[in-house]
C-alpha cells in the first residue's frame, strides 16, 4: 500500500470521526429539548475498485418514531380542548358561588321566608319592607349572574381573535420551513417544523400529510390550510342564530366555514356556543318559574287596602336579564297582597301561600331548590367530566411520548460511550497521520 493512500485513509477516518463526535456533541447538548430528535452518523467502506479508501460518512440521521409522533398531534387536540373547557367551566362555577351568604340557594330561601314572617304580621310595615329588600337582593343576584355569564362570552371573544392570530402566525411560519426544507433539507429544520405543529395541535383540530422530502400539507375539516405554495389563514365572525350570538371560523379570504371540534378553541367555541346560552337558558327558566307562580297567587291576593289583581314581579320578564320587582310595589309595600279576597284583617294566607312555593313543584325536577340543585349538579358533573378526560388525556400523551422518546430521545450515557470511542477512533487515525509523516522523514533523512 502506498504512503498517499495511507494518508487518505487517515486523513478521511479524521474526517469522519470529527463529524461523528460534532453530532455526537450536539446530542448531548439537546437531551432536554424535547422536539429535537437523536442524530445517528453511519460508516461504510469507501471503496475505488480493488482498493479501499478508507471510511466514508454519510449525513446525520434524524431518528424518528412516526406512528407516535402522529399519533401525539392528534391526542393534543382532544387535551387542547378538554383543558380549555374545564378552565372556562370553573369560572362559570365561581358565578354560582354557594359556599357563602351571596349563594342563589340562600337568597331564594330568604326571599320565601320573608313571606313567611310576613303571614305571621300581615299589618307589619317591617315585614313588608323585608319582603321587597329580601325580593330585590334575589333580582340583583338573578342580574349578577347575568352580567357574569356575559362578561365570560365577552371575554372569549377577543380571545379566539388571539388564538386565530396564533394559529395563522404558525400557519405562515410551517410555509416558510417547507419552502426552505424543499430547496435544503434540514434535521434542524424539521425538529422547529414539528415543536410548531405539535404546538398548532393543542389548538385546533388538523390533519397531516407529509412528503417524501419532509414537507408537510396541513388540512382542517376536509380545508388544506398550509402547504408549500398554499396558505389559509383563518378569521373569526360573531353572527345571529335564533337570536343567539355565535362565533363561527372561517378562512380570512373568502370567508368559507371551517368547523373546528377540538384542540383549545374549540373549548372557547362550544363555551361561548352552546354551555352558555344553555346554562342561561336554565336560569331563565328558574327566574320565569318563580315570577309567574308568585304573580299568580299575588294577583288572587287582597293588600291592605282591599286591592287584588297586582303582580308582584314585573309581568314582561324573560329570564335573569330582567327579574326585577312590579315598581308600584317596590316604591309601596303597603300593595303587597297579604290576605285573600274576604278573609279579615291581619289574615297572611296568601302570604303563607306563596312562602309555601319554595316546597311545591312547580319544574320538572320539582321545586325551585331541586330546579336549581339539578342544575348545579349538571354543572359539576360537567366539570369532572372535563378534569376527568383531561388527566386520562394526559396520561395517554405521557405514554405516547415516551413510546417516541425511546427512539428519538437522547441517552447521555449512550452517547458519552460514543463520544469516547469516536473520540479514542480520531487519536488512532491521527496516529497513523504522525506515524506515516515520521516514516517519511526518516525516508527523506537517508536520501
Amino acid at each position: 500500500m502506498s504512503i498517499s493512500r495511507i494518508l487518505e485513509i487517515g486523513k478521511r477516518s479524521l474526517l469522519a470521526y470529527q463529524s461523528a463526535v460534532k453530532t455526537t456533541t450536539d446530542n448531548i447538548s439537546n437531551a432536554n429539548n424535547e422536539y429535537y430528535k437523536r442524530r445517528r452518523m453511519t460508516f461504510d467502506q469507501l471503496n475505488m475498485g480493488y482498493n479501499a479508501l478508507g471510511l466514508n460518512i454519510g449525513d446525520a440521521q434524524r431518528l424518528r418514531q412516526r406512528f407516535a409522533e402522529y399519533q401525539i398531534f392528534s391526542e393534543n387536540q382532544f387535551l387542547g380542548k378538554y383543558e380549555s373547557t374545564h378552565r372556562l367551566l370553573t369560572q362559570i362555577e365561581s358565578i354560582f358561588d354557594e359556599n357563602s351568604d351571596a349563594g342563589l340557594s340562600k337568597v331564594m330561601s330568604d326571599f320565601f321566608n320573608s313571606w313567611n314572617d310576613l303571614a305571621k304580621e300581615p299589618e307589619s310595615q317591617y315585614a313588608r319592607n323585608l319582603v321587597v329588600d329580601k325580593a330585590i337582593v334575589l333580582s340583583d343576584s338573578f342580574q349578577r349572574i347575568n352580567g357574569d355569564l356575559q362578561n365570560i362570552k365577552d371575554q372569549i371573544v377577543p380571545e379566539v381573535k388571539l388564538q386565530l392570530k396564533d394559529i395563522n402566525q404558525k400557519l405562515q411560519l410551517i410555509q416558510k420551513i417547507n419552502q426552505q426544507i424543499r430547496k435544503q433539507p434540514n434535521p434542524d429544520l424539521l425538529d422547529q417544523r414539528d415543536k410548531v405543529v405539535d404546538e398548532l395541535s393543542q389548538l385546533m383540530n388538523i390533519r397531516i400529510k407529509e412528503k417524501d422530502n419532509g414537507e408537510i400539507n396541513i388540512y382542517s375539516d376536509g380545508v388544506l390550510l398550509v402547504s408549500y405554495d398554499v396558505l389559509n389563514e383563518l378569521d373569526s365572525k360573531t353572527v345571529n342564530a335564533d337570536g343567539k350570538s355565535q362565533i363561527k371560523i372561517q378562512l380570512k379570504n373568502g370567508g368559507y366555514r371551517i368547523n373546528i371540534d377540538n384542540g383549545e378553541i374549540a373549548g372557547l367555541l362550544e363555551t361561548y356556543n352552546e354551555l352558555i346560552p344553555k346554562y342561561k337558558e336554565q336560569m331563565d327558566a328558574l327566574a320565569r318559574g318563580i315570577s309567574q307562580k308568585v304573580n299568580a297567587i299575588h294577583r288572587q291576593g287582597e293588600n291592605l287596602e282591599g286591592t287584588t289583581g297586582i303582580d308582584f314581579f314585573a309581568s314582561d320578564i324573560q329570564g335573569i336579564s330582567d327579574f326585577r320587582l312590579n315598581e308600584a310595589v317596590k316604591n309601596d309595600p303597603s300593595l303587597i297582597a297579604s290576605r285573600k279576597p274576604g278573609d279579615a284583617e291581619g289574615d297572611g294566607g296568601v302570604a303563607q301561600e306563596i312562602s309555601d312555593l319554595q316546597f311545591k313543584s312547580i319544574f320538572n325536577e320539582g321545586t325551585s331548590h331541586e330546579y336549581y340543585q339539578s342544575f348545579l349538579t349538571q354543572l359539576g358533573d360537567k366539570i369532572q367530566e372535563n378534569e376527568f378526560l383531561t388527566n386520562s388525556q394526559k396520561m395517554i400523551l405521557e405514554q405516547l411520548k415516551n413510546q417516541r422518546d425511546a427512539v428519538t430521545g437522547v441517552s447521555m450515557d449512550e452517547e458519552m460511550t460514543k463520544m469516547v470511542q469516536y473520540q479514542q477512533a480520531y487519536d488512532a487515525a491521527a496516529k497513523v497521520i504522525s506515524t506515516v509523516d515520521e516514516m517519511m522523514s526518516t525516508v527523506l533523512k537517508m536520501v
